[in-house]
């Protein structure tokens, strides 16, 4: 069972999904707090417990070639459930103003 300390923020951010160092899928991410997010994907072979990384694809120089480790906590057939094992505040600041601002703009 999934336990989130904070709640999470509706964002709109195009993502692309890195296990051992190679890009395996692209999805949206749609739901972010400091501790994960939910990205919708289809067709994933990504399990839980499966380690992989989070890039946002976007021309923001602050975030170019940036990633975010995590690992899957769950999955469904909307997406997957990523906690992060890592975070680094300033690339998550950039990752949530972006994200929100697309939400606002869409």
């Amino acid at each position: 069972m999934e336990h989130r300390w904070r709640i999470r923020k509706p964002v709109d951010l195009r993502i692309r999904i890195y296990q051992a160092g190679l890009p395996v899928a692209v999805g949206v991410g749609s739901n972010l707090n400091p501790e994960g997010m939910f990205v919708q994907i289809q067709d994933s072979n990504l399990k839980r417990g499966s380690h992989l990384e989070i890039e946002v694809l976007t021309a923001n120089p602050m975030l170019r070639n940036r990633r975010m480790p995590g690992i899957v906590v769950h999955g469904s057939p909307k997406g997957l459930g990523v906690m992060f094992s890592r975070v680094d505040q300033r690339v998550y600041a950039k990752v949530q103003e972006i994200g929100l601002r697309n939400v606002v703009a869409s």
